[in-house]
């Protein structure tokens, strides 16, 4: 058996055994044999590093052996002490969304030239999402389900921006910080999780089913809403569903999102650093009631929130 050329790791959450119980970001490292699978769940992202300038791209296999996916490298410098010359690591994130299902996957690292550099196997364990009723009164009723074609665009424009990819645009790190201000009475009530299966009740008594992609955090109009890393704001605006919005791009494919807001005093292009407020909490778009919808995409695909960063769900 070959020793792997490529170090890998999980972002995840622990939850602490001190009496605060607090919600740490921890990136694990796995020393796994080249032969043994990796592990990961449902909404983590896997973290490939090769130490020099060969990685250009990672192709995921499904169980069956049908390619569902590529995530193209990005160079990282890391320092490494003093005396000694700064390296530079290649990394791909390779996401799994909420919905991918239970099974062995297969990895195949290529170079530049399309040479296979190695193969590597992934576990995707089992993960249970919660399930909740949305009612919708009349008016979101119709915001929800109206046909306008605004809307649609409005979709397929965002969607671009989730599937950008810039090698070079690296402008913070994956470790993020919590999206709200400090609260003296404890954590910020989380109303809905990542990966909820959603019903939502319409007026007419009609359903429809959706999968929710962020966490949602209630707090008053107002309540400042910070960057939870450095980066660039590559979408200010007012969209129909997801009302004042702001999205943020950090690393090559990593993006945080900002929706229901309740002014924009944020401009698209500006540069903005960790925690420094950019908007405020509000409850525009379809909302039933003021909070925040915190949303990470990595590589186009909405990973867990909670596994990034300090967020500590309190109880709904």
């Amino acid at each position: 058996m070959h020793r792997s050329i490529f170090s890998h790791s999980v972002y995840s959450v622990f939850t602490s055994k001190n009496t605060a119980a607090i919600l740490m970001f921890l990136m694990i490292s796995i020393a796994a044999a080249a032969g043994d699978p990796l592990q990961a769940q449902p909404g983590e992202v896997l973290v490939l590093d090769h130490s020099g300038e060969v990685l250009h791209m990672v192709a995921m296999f499904s169980p069956d052996g049908g390619e569902i996916d590529r995530f193209k490298s990005f160079p990282l410098q890391v320092r490494s002490g003093p005396g000694r010359s700064d390296r530079i690591l290649q990394r791909v994130l390779v996401p799994f969304s909420s919905t991918i299902s239970e099974g062995t996957y297969g990895l195949s690292f290529f170079s530049q030239e399309g040479d296979l550099l190695e193969e590597r196997e992934v576990k995707i364990t089992g993960r249970r999402f919660r399930r909740e009723t949305i009612p919708l009164s009349y008016s979101l009723t119709e915001l929800r389900s109206s046909k306008d074609p605004k809307k649609y665009q409005e979709s397929i424009e965002i969607q671009e921006i989730y599937a950008s990819f810039n090698p070079q645009k690296v402008l913070g790190s994956m470790s993020l910080n919590y999206p709200l201000p400090p609260k003296e009475s404890g954590s910020y009530r989380v109303t809905s999780e990542y990966g909820d299966r959603r019903i939502y009740s319409y007026s007419d008594e009609s359903t429809a089913r959706s999968i929710h992609s962020g966490i949602d955090l209630a707090a008053p109009i107002g309540t400042p809403v910070l960057a939870v890393e450095a980066g660039q704001i590559v979408l200010a605006g007012d969209r129909i569903i997801s009302g004042n919005s702001v999205v943020i791009e950090h690393i090559p494919g990593v993006y945080s999102i900002y929706f229901h807001l309740d002014g924009l005093d944020a401009e698209q292009g500006n540069r903005v650093q960790a925690s420094q407020q950019i908007v405020t909490v509000g409850m525009t778009g379809l909302a039933t009631v003021p909070h925040l919808h915190y949303e990470v995409r990595v590589n186009g695909i909405a990973v867990d929130p909670v596994m990034l960063s300090n967020v500590k769900p309190a109880n709904r």
